[in-house]
């Protein structure tokens, strides 16, 4: 028995079906691309997390929050690393216990994700006793 495909009654130059994109903040992603020599492909999707990574997604944060007393008293790693403009696997590094079984950056975690207080965020790197 033959299978029936949706897509066998299109000419073979036809265009490929569009892709469904998934929207995340005004990103949307999955879409058919054309490259300069004229070819189309398919532009694989990317996780929440990898968008979140990306400084076009850091840029909109500040863009939806543009003083510091506008953010949000407890962030999640991805709004930290927008919120000190760093990488979320730099501040990542900061949330593992060293060798005193103590993290750098004091954070709760709940689940899977950590939450940290924006407070923290803003004494990490200063020394105590010093003025900023």
């Amino acid at each position: 028995m033959a299978t029936i495909s949706p897509f066998a009654a299109q000419p073979p130059d036809a265009d490929p079906p569009r892709a469904e994109g998934w929207l995340v903040d005004g990103l949307v992603h999955g879409d058919i691309g054309v490259h300069a020599d004229g070819s189309k492909a398919i532009h694989k999707k990317k996780t929440k997390a990898q968008l979140k990574a990306e400084s076009r997604w850091q840029s909109s944060q500040w863009k939806k929050w543009p003083d510091k007393k506008d953010w949000p008293g407890t962030l999640d790693v991805y709004e930290s690393a927008a919120y000190l403009r760093v990488s979320p696997d730099l501040l990542r590094s900061r949330l593992r216990p060293g060798r005193d079984r103590k993290a750098e950056l004091g954070h709760q975690r709940i689940g899977g994700v950590y939450r940290i207080d924006r407070s923290d965020l803003d004494n990490l790197g200063r020394v105590l006793g010093r003025r900023p």
